[in-house]
């Protein structure tokens, strides 16, 4: 009977132990997994004057919107901005073309994020999107940055699209917008400031199903195809 005691004993404290240790691993564990502070400490010490004014916290403390240019975004930062998974909006610009591309696996890991803006650089990173990735991204702007077709089916497929912006285009032609057609949430489209035309409208035309605006600023298209697009429902701005 005592020796029965007594083992059971060491067994309690056998499973006490290792119960410790698993509880130590797990912390451990915790303490050595990245965080979003790591692509925060990264975007100081890159950019130490303007770090605080590139982030935006909500009142719970949670980075959801961070704009980095060309000065804060250097490969280390491009690889941490998978750990900031509570960002809602994202503005990247002017950043060296190499580190652009890089950009498609990070934005693959932000599950939140539901405005994305990229000014002369990052849109060559969208068809390397791991699928369904960007599943709640609304609004996107892009600027000064050749849209092939591969770029827009890459656009066409985020399932939740509504707003795109496609500014300062100059090789924007039918060939490069036509995936557009399957885009299936597209309501807002601009294209000011962009080299398009008339074989544009077409295209235009093809997305009234979900289309309703469309900005052709500073484009010469010419009035008789900009009725056509009002008479397929489509509203036009032009000034």
């Amino acid at each position: 009977m005592r020796n029965r005691k007594i083992l059971l004993h060491i067994l309690c404290a056998l499973l006490c132990l290792s119960i410790t240790d698993a509880m130590r691993a797990d912390e451990a564990a915790t303490k050595k997994r990245p965080s979003v502070e790591t692509l925060l400490a990264a975007i100081k010490s890159a950019d130490p004057k303007g770090a605080e004014d590139r982030v935006v916290r909500d009142s719970a403390g949670k980075v959801i919107e961070l704009k980095l240019s060309v000065r804060t975004l250097n490969k280390e930062v491009v690889t941490e901005l998978r750990n900031a998974r509570d960002l809602e909006a994202l503005t990247v610009g002017c950043c060296i073309i190499s580190i652009g591309k890089d950009l498609a696996p990070s934005l693959g890991e932000l599950p939140r994020l539901k405005a994305l803006r990229m000014l002369g650089c990052g849109a060559d990173a969208l068809p390397k999107l791991p699928p369904k990735s960007l599943g709640k991204l609304r609004t996107l702007f892009i600027s000064y940055q050749v849209v092939t077709p591969d770029i827009a089916g890459a656009i066409a497929a985020l399932p939740n699209l509504e707003e795109l912006e496609i500014q300062s285009q100059r090789k924007l032609t039918a060939t490069n917008l036509a995936p557009l057609v399957d885009c299936p949430k597209l309501k807002s489209l601009n294209l000011s400031g962009s080299e398009g035309g008339e074989d544009l409208v077409d295209i235009l035309v093809q997305m009234k199903g979900t289309l309703k605006s469309v900005d052709l600023r500073r484009t010469n298209v010419s009035q008789e195809s900009l009725q056509q697009l009002r008479d397929a429902g489509i509203s036009v701005r032009t000034k």
